[in-house]
């Protein structure tokens, strides 16, 4: 009968004994600010370090924003080297390559910082084109034009080749049809590049409009002027520059007004252009 109470006391104050450590470390781990769940997960994959990823899917290409970004807590087995663990350490820094959502943001991942990216692709305005056209020193002003400057755009071929058949179906005389005629295609146009010199890199801040490097030098021999368009311009200047001689005209700088002009089809005697002339 002894040996009976004396185990049943034994396991009772086991109980108790276990109910109290229990409380004991429940209290302790709220005193911590540690939920226990949480203790015992992180317990479980081990150590941890904070690390930076993208909460969406993100094109190459593309300047990172802090709404794009979280930090989370990474099992440090599966932290890649090179992560960043703050978000302003890589807001503004440009992807090199496409991430996927979650993915952590190593900086070999992105373009060199204080850099948007080399290339012409990164000079080009956003929602805009890039296309190249011919020039010689006299179609390309006097070879002077740099990267930066803003151009517009003539044409010179034959009427019909331009306007099409239809518009000179009133016309008899075929030679008449094939009138000389030159049209000015595009107006306030910027020059991305001129041979393979090019315009900086838009940093997301700079007015693309208005970037021309100042120390920007005239490529006399260059062969090609790389202009910044629309996806609706870029058709209308590859169609003018197949079917005749493309030729440059130069604008004063910050001069970005728009005239509009007919087609010339004939030379008559003009007075002496003016600045008024010019801006009305």
């Amino acid at each position: 009968m002894k040996r009976l109470i004396s185990g049943s006391a034994l396991l009772m104050i086991a109980t108790v004994l276990g109910i109290a450590t229990t409380a004991a470390a429940f209290a302790w781990l709220s005193r911590a600010g540690v939920a226990p769940e949480q203790e015992v997960a992180a317990t479980q994959r081990g150590p941890v370090r904070p690390a930076v990823v993208v909460v969406a899917d993100v094109p190459a290409g593309t300047q990172l924003t802090a709404k794009m970004l979280e930090v989370r807590d990474i099992p440090e087995v599966a932290y890649l080297p090179g992560t960043a663990a703050e978000i302003p350490s890589v807001v503004g820094r440009v992807t090199r390559y496409p991430l996927i959502s979650g993915e952590q943001v190593g900086t070999h991942k992105l373009v060199a910082e204080g850099r948007t990216g080399e290339g012409l692709a990164f000079a080009v305005p956003p929602g805009m084109r890039a296309v190249s056209v011919s020039i010689n020193e006299v179609r390309g002003a006097g070879g002077l034009i740099v990267p930066g400057d803003r151009v517009d755009v003539m044409v010179h071929t034959d009427y019909q080749r331009l306007f099409g058949p239809s518009a000179v179906a009133t016309i008899v005389a075929s030679e008449e049809k094939k009138q000389p005629t030159v049209i000015t295609v595009l107006q306030d146009v910027m020059v991305l590049a001129i041979g393979q010199v090019t315009t900086p890199p838009i940093d997301g801040q700079s007015d693309a409009a208005a970037l021309r490097p100042d120390e920007a030098a005239a490529q006399p021999k260059a062969a090609s002027a790389t202009l910044a368009v629309s996806a609706t311009q870029a058709q209308a200047l590859f169609f003018a520059a197949q079917e005749g001689t493309i030729g440059l005209m130069l604008r004063p700088f910050g001069d970005t007004t728009s005239t509009r002009l007919e087609p010339l089809l004939r030379l008559e005697p003009l007075g002496p252009a003016t600045g008024a002339q010019v801006r009305n």
